[in-house]
């Protein structure tokens, strides 16, 4: 999470990695927050600590109003889900963080 004096203004939430991915399921910012770097630190310290876990790569999911955050942050797009969660259109994307290895996925 992401506080400021006490409270909370925005949060990510990871899955556990998986075969040397780390999946991000949410993450959100407050709107009086948004645009002052807050979902930028949380990504960047998600991948810190995934790094650090053994990951290799990142993947999320995002829809078309979020789509150049995470372009921003170094993501990529693999594809184009239709109609997916609740029904939108939902873009799948990754971001390479190191080169695999297979010590680190195969603990």
């Amino acid at each position: 999470g992401a506080y400021l004096s006490g409270k909370l203004v925005g949060y990510l939430i990871g899955r556990k990695l998986y075969g040397g991915v780390g999946y991000c399921e949410d993450l959100g910012v407050l709107n009086e927050y948004q645009r002052k770097g807050v979902g930028t630190r949380l990504i960047k310290e998600y991948e810190k600590i995934s790094s650090l876990a053994g990951a290799h790569n990142l993947q999320l999911e995002s829809d078309i109003r979020n789509l150049e955050f995470y372009k921003k942050q170094d993501f990529s797009v693999l594809c184009l889900d239709k109609k997916g969660y609740f029904g939108t259109d939902n873009y799948v994307m990754k971001k390479i963080l190191q080169e695999p290895k297979e010590e680190n996925f195969l603990r």
